[in-house]
């Protein structure tokens, strides 16, 4: 199972989610966010780890500047919002796009056919449960948006990585059998002191991905 570790911020969890063998390491740029950082400090950051694969995650960034980035950063893989025109997408050939798709009970979206207007122009989704606090329980119970049926189609057919809240090592193995194809995003976080944090729930989560 792939594994993205997002909203990386700090060295501290840089160097965690580096040594659990994670496939790529997400850094904000988007000054929305709480946890964007500036180019110096991300290129600081990727210094001192060595393995997975940088993606930066962007607002609604011009072709040409996402261009101008992926040269500068020397980085080739981007997440962008999930309104973001697909007449830029358009543009944004040979380069590889993380499309955000963010589960809200506010969307009155047809899932499915939303995806599949933008498939040719993507390389991955990342379906968003976390950012309003749906969890696999929820997905289970059927108080989620988006239900197991339309997951499964989606991560049939595309690649997909699930964020989703408060993730527990006792979901992986239903999840995984449910969704054998789909990837995981786990989240950094702030550091308690500099140089220090607690990595006991990720760590019984990396155990579990280790044994399947």
């Amino acid at each position: 199972m792939q594994t993205i570790a997002n909203e990386i911020s700090n060295l501290t969890d840089a160097r965690y989610f580096s040594a659990m063998g994670v496939e790529w390491m997400q850094y904000s740029m988007d000054s929305a966010s709480e946890a964007a950082i500036n180019p110096t400090v991300l290129n600081g950051i990727k210094a001192w780890v060595e393995g997975p694969k940088t993606i930066v995650d962007l607002g609604l960034e011009s072709p040409e500047t996402i261009k101008n980035l992926a040269e500068s950063l020397d980085i080739d893989s981007f997440s962008l919002p999930m309104f973001y025109p697909i007449e830029d997408l358009e543009q944004l050939g040979g380069i590889t796009i993380f499309q955000k798709l963010v589960i809200s009970k506010d969307l009155k979206l047809e899932w499915t056919n939303w995806v599949k207007n933008r498939a040719d122009f993507l390389s991955h989704l990342h379906l968003d449960f976390a950012i309003n606090k749906f969890s696999w329980k929820n997905i289970m119970s059927g108080e989620s948006p988006m239900d197991l049926a339309t997951l499964i189609n989606l991560q049939s057919n595309y690649s997909c990585f699930l964020s989703l809240w408060g993730l527990e090592a006792s979901d992986i193995n239903d999840l995984r059998t449910r969704l054998p194809n789909i990837g995981l995003v786990l989240k950094g976080g702030e550091e308690e002191k500099v140089g220090f944090k607690s990595y006991d729930e990720l760590d019984e989560i990396f155990e579990v991905l280790e044994e399947l």
